[in-house]
């Protein structure tokens, strides 16, 4: 069913249906709608003002747990699956073998995401791709006394 579905939709001029990155055993009707969220933080040190480089940053809960560092500025970048596209909340976690700083999660929440898309995204990413919500957020960490 899903290979005759890909060939009615690339007849139609769509280049792709997902099916070369699905898991043998799943249909693109399996799949569903589905979309990102992407997840642009910036953490600076809370008194100095300052960027925070080399701060280790995960994305709690999901399977794929790959720490991300951030770069010389103190940003990271973290994109996940939105499956079903619909309000999230992500809870992040971050550290710093060489400072101790308060809280070490907090969360991001996307309350009505807008899943913006345009048509070279929706033809490489098939016909099921709602689009990508983004946000942007400055994160101040304060460091703990020693």
């Amino acid at each position: 069913m899903a290979g005759v579905l890909c060939l009615l939709l690339l007849g139609v001029g769509l280049s792709s249906c997902l099916e070369k990155d699905a898991k043998p055993g799943v249909t693109v009707d399996q799949i569903g709608p589905f979309a990102f969220y992407k997840m642009n933080v910036s953490f600076i040190d809370a008194l100095s003002k300052e960027p925070i480089p080399n701060l280790g940053v995960l994305l709690l809960g999901y399977r794929d747990q790959t720490i991300q560092i951030t770069d010389a500025d103190g940003k990271v970048q973290l994109i996940t699956l939105a499956h079903p596209p619909t309000p999230k909340t992500f809870e992040l976690s971050y550290t710093d073998p060489q400072k101790n700083y308060a809280d070490a999660n907090f969360y991001i929440t996307f309350t009505n995401p807008v899943f913006k898309n345009s048509t070279e995204d929706a033809l490489k990413q098939g016909p099921l791709y709602r689009g990508l919500a983004e946000i942007s957020i400055t994160k101040e960490l304060n460091l703990i006394a020693q």
